[in-house]
């Protein structure tokens, strides 16, 4: 596995808004994945939430499932017990 990974932590905003610019996220996926890389990670703590839609959005929606590796993050700070994983 490459050693660089696409994550979710930031999405591109339109200027001047709080709005997310979905195109440039595409553009940005579509340029990484043609650079050969494959490996995208999101939180579901990550933009209450939005990291995950630009994840559906822009690579599970877009994309063959064969060709990209998704990792889902636990935010560390949130899991005090083995149960707390689950």
């Amino acid at each position: 596995m490459n050693k660089l990974g696409f994550g979710f932590l930031r999405i591109p905003q339109k200027q001047n808004t709080n709005e997310y610019d979905w195109k440039a996220l595409d553009r940005l996926v579509d340029l990484y994945m043609e650079a050969g890389e494959r490996y995208f990670d999101t939180c579901y703590t990550y933009l209450d939430g939005h990291s995950e839609e630009g994840i559906r959005r822009s690579v599970v929606s877009r994309k063959r499932r064969e060709d990209f590796c998704l990792t889902e993050k636990i935010p560390g700070y949130l899991c005090r017990k083995p149960e707390d994983a689950e």
